[in-house]
């Protein structure tokens, strides 16, 4: 997977999943011990207790759970948390100033506390790192890939330790903070872009893209959609427009609706 080039490729949607409800697949109900297991994967990885824990059946039996918190948004199935976005750390500007040596430090750091990979099995990954400059944000691809195509177990390992990780971890350019990883060698995972457009970044293209008279922030929500197997799915901001000045609430329907990729930049306002 060429990993450098991020815009997302046409794919089937399965579905997309809002504040605190997600529906992929049948409508089946996981068992409460499932349910248990997902909660405690995920505070590891996002380091902050999460508002709220809903569910889908995304390939096959295979349970994955929707946690969104105040910093971050998680997929997480029986084993491990698939990707996770932290919303807050995401680049706004095109501004690079950490280097190569210090993402992959940030990216080593991140994979040992959120449990992907003990330091001993780090070195047995093949780590890379990419430079990237999108739609007017900077960041710093780093990947940590299996040795070899076949995955060959690692050695004397348990557990989710049992198989080799495909991991992507995406660091801001501008201040070395990891904000998002995902798994590609996780059914969820594989086809799944990671966004890179910070709210702020978001804004300025919406704002760019509505007509009229001048319009300001009413609110932002970064909408992560989900994959099949091999297909592509990203994400988007929908960010909603006001008058300047308008006393209205932030969610009434007079305001202008402006989606924008969260890969590409591409943002469509919605009739």
């Amino acid at each position: 997977m060429n990993r450098a080039f991020r815009l997302p490729a046409a794919g089937l949607l399965v579905a997309l999943f809002a504040v605190s409800a997600a529906s992929c697949g049948p409508g089946s109900v996981a068992p409460q011990e499932d349910w248990n297991v997902a909660a405690s994967l995920v505070s590891p990885v996002t380091g902050s207790g999460q508002e709220s824990m809903s569910m889908f059946t995304v390939i096959g039996d295979d349970w994955y759970f929707v946690s969104r918190g105040e910093r971050a948004t998680a997929i997480v199935d029986q084993h491990e948390v698939v990707e996770v976005v932290f919303e807050t750390r995401m680049p706004d500007t095109d501004n690079l100033t950490v280097d190569a040596a210090g993402a992959r430090s940030a990216a080593e750091t991140y994979v040992e506390q959120g449990g992907y990979v003990v330091s001993g099995d780090l070195a047995r990954y093949q780590e890379s790192t990419k430079e990237i400059h999108q739609a007017g944000v900077a960041l710093i691809d780093v990947t940590f890939s299996p040795p070899d195509a076949a995955m060959t177990p690692l050695p004397g390992a348990v557990g989710a330790q049992g198989w080799w990780h495909d991991l992507e971890v995406l660091v801001n350019g501008s201040n070395g903070q990891v904000f998002a990883l995902v798994d590609h060698a996780n059914a969820w995972g594989k086809g799944v872009l990671a966004p890179v457009l910070g709210e702020g970044r978001a804004v300025e293209l919406a704002q760019s893209a509505a007509s009229g008279p001048v319009l300001a922030l009413r609110s932002a929500y970064l909408c992560l959609q989900c994959a099949v197997s091999t297909e592509r799915s990203s994400s988007y901001w929908e960010v909603l427009l006001g008058s300047a000045g308008s006393s209205a609430p932030a969610t009434d329907a007079a305001g202008v609706t402006v989606d924008v990729d969260a890969n590409s930049g591409e943002a469509n306002v919605q009739p």
